[in-house]
């Protein structure tokens, strides 16, 4: 029995990134699960601790973060137009989606179609929050592989991209975005039935979302930075996977940033750097971004 503990121990702590300190003889069988929580927790800070270092290029870097924020008005703005709208009317879609419910009791009538009606809000926002991440790259590339190439040049040792043309740069990111919608519509559709669960399935339905919403977030924010080195999406998921406590980290603090007032405009720049961060600590290329002199915090060409 010890040993099936401990094989099955040692497969989450490669997957945490902890078996080196697993293997050392001072750990016990009974300590690894508190070795692996305390690692996982620290990935996870170092993944807010690179979004916290996005952040702090708007003190450093103010004029490149706002040229990075004015696609993330335009889509904010048309996004959030849809949300009001979800908002407002999604008493009438369910009303108009469920009508073999109008024999119900009206107890049980009004709550299932409320419980439908938040499942169904709590949906909407995770696809949102994933659709404003697709657009506004996509809207604004120029602008955030500036801020991705200020990154890279501040760390040290920024990669030299593929020589490819705009087209194609287009055509990556708008097959890689729906790559990233559709399963974020496959799982707020599996979610839905666990909405239905009173009160508990509400906060697990809250929960889940979050997680899978910075997931999403996180891959597509790497899209800049992972390109520059070459990696397709597909790669990009693979080493993210592999880091997973850190990357949601990361992912987790932009999708509660992106559900602030005015928090997805603030935070979209922020955020680009930050995952560019991400990328580079996940591949071991250095993280540190000393402060600029004031002759070198000029914005870079792109």
């Amino acid at each position: 029995m010890m040993d099936d503990r401990g094989r099955l121990a040692q497969l989450v702590a490669r997957f945490l990134h902890t078996e080196e300190v697993i293997s050392s003889s001072l750990v016990s069988p009974t300590e690894y699960p508190a070795v692996m929580v305390r690692r996982a927790v620290r990935e996870f800070l170092a993944g807010l601790g690179h979004l916290g270092e996005g952040l702090r290029l708007w003190i450093t870097a103010p004029k490149l973060m706002f040229i990075g924020a004015v696609p993330a008005v335009i889509v904010a703005i048309a996004l959030g137009a849809v949300l009001v709208w979800l908002g407002f009317s999604v008493q009438g879609v369910v009303g108009w989606g469920t009508p073999y419910a109008e024999g119900w009791d009206p107890p049980w009538r009004d709550a299932f179609r409320g419980l439908l009606a938040v499942t169904i809000m709590l949906g909407g926002i995770v696809l949102g929050v994933v659709c404003f991440t697709v657009l506004t790259l996509m809207v604004g590339a120029p602008f955030y592989d500036r801020i991705r190439l200020e990154v890279d040049r501040r760390a040290g040792a920024p990669p030299t991209p593929p020589q490819r043309g705009a087209w194609h740069e287009f055509w990556r990111m708008l097959r890689d975005g729906v790559r990233t919608v559709l399963p974020a519509i496959l799982v707020g559709a599996l979610l839905l039935p666990l909405g239905f669960v009173p009160v508990i399935g509400q906060a697990a339905v809250a929960v889940l979302s979050a997680v899978f919403g910075g997931w999403f977030v996180a891959v597509e924010l790497t899209g800049s930075a992972g390109d520059a080195r070459g990696l397709t999406l597909t790669q990009r998921r693979r080493i993210l996977r592999a880091w997973l406590p850190r990357t949601l980290g990361l992912g987790l603090g932009v999708y509660l940033l992106f559900l602030l007032p005015f928090g997805p405009v603030f935070a979209m720049p922020a955020a680009v750097a930050g995952a560019t961060l991400l990328l580079r600590a996940v591949r071991d290329e250095p993280v540190a971004m000393p402060r600029p002199s004031t002759t070198q915090s000029r914005p870079p060409k792109a």
